[in-house]
Order: structure tokens, then sequence, then C-alpha cells
């Protein structure tokens, strides 16, 4: 029975659409695209609202006031986003139909043909952010609406850090055993992407009465990898007139992601026999839609361990590992498929079991749908990006019917089987003759894993 009504779901879907592609297009503009048949443009054409619209940005998205467990949404303060807030739209096909100052955004209503759009909203430097600065923080947030019949108001939008930021801290105790700086020799901690380096230096770390100079990174790539080295001359006896020796120590903290503060912070384990072990701490703070603070975040752990011995030796270089944090994300495995490869459906069923296996359990499970298959699922007002873990009620009920698991069916589990099996064989209906994506993107407190379904019809 709930295969009937999935079939009977996707054929209304499919009748609309074939409707469009006959003369009442989805994209508003007549058979052949030239907008001369008026009856078929006011059909086809729907509305984005801005009314009463709000945009904030959670500008303290890093501040935990309980130290022991991650921050609700509730929890954060976030303030009005200023007027020159650059406000986008763009369409399914990546083209941009707005692009407008918040100040100019708010109250009014845009007359759009009917589909997908994605709604974002970027700070003024957004687009100009270099690759490392001192105090540069940006901040991005977007949305997805499906403009339908009805007029749509875009819901309130918050705006979240989009770059990496960190701070570093030296022990006072460590700090005490270098040399003080001079014209000669400084004690420096140098942290860099890539080749994006900045140095923070006596002055730049993170005391009890300063929060410590900000860095803030570029994220050129999903998961990225901080360096950090530092640089002194060590004192063995911590007194100047004793001859000082020069350490320069490495390591490597990975799978940093933007929206990421990392807090880095180096300190002794002992100082005994004239050896100093040092040890690497990092706090990972993010904010994010599902997760509000790692959970991991408060528990400082030893990550790299190097002895500095009495002639000032030590060059770690190790990679820092965290037993509680993979950094790899939750794993997703396709049980007798290849997500490199593009399979050609039939009609009939092509088994798709996908298992997802999280060591801290699912936080975010979306599908970005792309390709023929997308008009039949924004005629069910379902649109290109199904949120499993927190759909809203119109959106769960139709999910469930075609098979999907939604909100605690998914949320918290450490192992799941996404089967869509019976969903496949309903493509071939309404996306024949082109490609049909599923972009998979699986988050838990160790990272976020993409992986695509690929169809052909």
């Amino acid at each position: 029975m709930k295969n009937q009504i999935k079939i009977a779901l996707l054929m209304i879907a499919f009748a609309a659409v074939s409707c469009g592609k006959d003369g009442f297009g989805l994209d508003g503009l007549g058979p052949e695209g030239n907008g001369n048949q008026s009856d078929s443009l006011s059909m086809d054409m729907g509305v984005l609202s801005f009314a009463e619209w709000n945009l904030s940005v959670a500008m303290d998205q890093e501040v935990s006031t309980d130290e022991q467990q991650p921050l609700s949404r509730a929890s954060y303060a976030t303030m009005d986003a200023d007027g020159d807030y650059i406000v986008r739209v763009v369409n399914s096909k990546l083209e941009e139909v707005y692009n407008k100052p918040y100040s100019e955004t708010v109250g009014i209503e845009i007359p759009l043909p009917r589909g997908v759009y994605t709604v974002s909203a970027e700070c003024p430097n957004y687009a100009g952010q270099t690759d490392a600065a001192w105090s540069t923080p940006v901040y991005y947030g977007r949305t997805s609406v499906t403009i339908g019949a009805d007029p749509v108001t875009v819901n309130p939008l918050t705006c979240h850090l989009d770059n990496i930021k960190t701070t570093v801290e030296i022990a006072a105790d460590l700090e005490a055993l270098f040399k003080a700086d001079d014209g000669t020799d400084k004690l420096t901690v140098s942290v860099g992407v890539g080749d994006n380096t900045l140095t923070y230096g006596r002055g730049d770390f993170v005391t009890e009465a300063f929060e410590g100079k900000m860095g803030y990174f570029r994220a050129p790539e999903t998961k990225n990898t901080l360096h950090v080295a530092l640089v002194g001359a060590y004192n063995k006896a911590a007194a100047d007139e004793v001859p000082s020796s020069p350490v320069t120590w490495n390591q490597e903290i990975p799978n940093v992601t933007k929206g990421q503060w990392r807090k880095i912070r180096i300190s002794m384990l002992h100082a005994s026999d004239g050896n100093v072990q040092l040890q690497l701490s990092v706090e990972t703070w993010v904010y994010d839609e599902q997760i509000d603070v790692d959970v991991n975040s408060f528990a400082l752990y030893a990550l790299g361990e190097e002895e500095i011995d009495e002639n000032g030796g030590g060059d770690g270089g190790g990679e820092i590992t965290n037993p509680g944090d993979t950094g790899t994300g939750p794993s997703v495995v396709w049980q007798n498929g290849d997500f490199e490869q593009r399979y050609t459906l039939t009609g009939d069923p092509l088994p798709v079991v996908i298992q997802i296996d999280s060591e801290t359990g699912i936080t975010g499970l979306i599908v970005e749908v792309s390709g023929e298959i997308l008009p039949a699922l924004v005629q069910l007002q379902l649109g290109g990006r199904l949120d499993l873990v927190s759909p809203n009620d119109t959106m769960n009920g139709m999910l469930m019917e075609l098979g999907f698991p939604t909100r605690e069916m998914v949320a918290g589990k450490t192992s799941l089987e996404f089967n869509i099996t019976e969903f496949t064989s309903m493509i071939p209906m309404v996306a024949a003759g082109g490609d049909s994506d599923f972009k998979l993107i699986v988050t838990d407190a160790n990272g976020t894993t993409e992986r695509t379904i690929r169809f052909a019809a």
C-alpha cells in the first residue's frame, strides 16, 4: 500500500512536470522559453516575500556559559545584521536572480518563476576575505526555499562564522623558561594553513587578563591542516644569564574546517633533570546548523608530546591525534554499490542500501538532489535539499511516504541503514532522459562525510 502511495505522489508530480514541458514550463517562460505566452507566465510565477524578514549574526557563537555541555541553539545571543550585508537569491540552475543590501531587501516581495531557490546572506568583506589576517572574521548564512503557487515568506536567517579562527596560549611556567625577547631571540608561535601563516609573539598569547590576538584563515578545503611551530631560546635554569639554546617545535592539527575556533595551548608536563616535555592541547569550538559546540570541546587532551633536553633539542613534527575525535566523520558505505559509478535505471528496483555508522551519533543528514528528478520533487513541495533530521511537518510526512527515515529515526543514531531501493524504481517514471544525483551529507561530532548516489534514466 505504501509503495502505491509513493507511485501516486510521484505520478502527480510527473503530470505537473509533463504539463510544464508541454507549455506550462517551470521556468515560467512558455514552451520555447521566450516568455511570449502570458497565460503560461502567470500560472508559473510565484512570490518570494521578505516581509518582516530578520537577518542576524551569531557574533558570540564561540562563547560557552557551561563548560560541561554543548550549547543549545537558543543559548546563543545574536545581533541584527548591519544594513550593508549582501543578500543573494540563486535559482536551481545556479543563476543569480537577486543581489541587494539587507537594508534594501526587508519588506519587499520578488516575483519569480516557481522552483527551488537558495537565499544567502554574507558580511560585506566576505567576497574579499584574505587567506590569513588578524581580526577579520567573515560571516555567512543560507537557506533553501521552494516557490509555488502561494507566496513564500523567507524564514529568519542567522549568519555564522565562515572562516577558521585561532588563538594561542602558552602556559606561564613554560613561557618563563624561554629567554626574554631581545633583538636576536624572540618566543613565537606560528600558525598556518597551507602557505599562509600568522605569527604570534609575546603580547599576543591568551592570558587571564587578555583573550588573545585572534587570527582568521580562509578554509580552502573541506578539511584543512593547521601547522603549528614554536620557536624560541630555551633557558635551562630560567635565568637570562644562563646560556640559552634555540628550540623549534613543529606540530600539525588535522581536520580543521571553517566555522571552527581552534584554541591552541602549549604547556609542559614536567621539568626535571633539565628536560621539559611539551604538551599541545586543542579545544575545538564550533557552531553550525547541527552541532552547537563540539561535544569534545571542553576536555583538554595530550596530543603531541616532545622533550626539550638540556641542549635545547626538540623537533616534534608527528601528527596530532585525539583518541576521542577521529576527525573523519561518519562512515558511509553503499552495500554492493559504488559511489563513483553512475547506474542506469530501467524500472526494476536497484538495491540501494547505505550503511551509516557514527562513533558519536548522527547530528545531520542532508540529501541534496539535482538533475532530472528535481522538478518532480519541487511539485511535491520538497525542493532540492532534504533535511532528514529536522524537516518541517509537511516535509516530514512526504519524506516518510517516499520511504526516507526522518527525525528520531536518524538523529543520534550510531548505526543507520538508509534504504531507498523502492524509491529507485520510481525515478524512471519522472526523470527519464537525464541524470539524477543524490548527495548525502552526513554529520556527527567528528566531522562531515559526503557521498553522491548517481543515476541515469
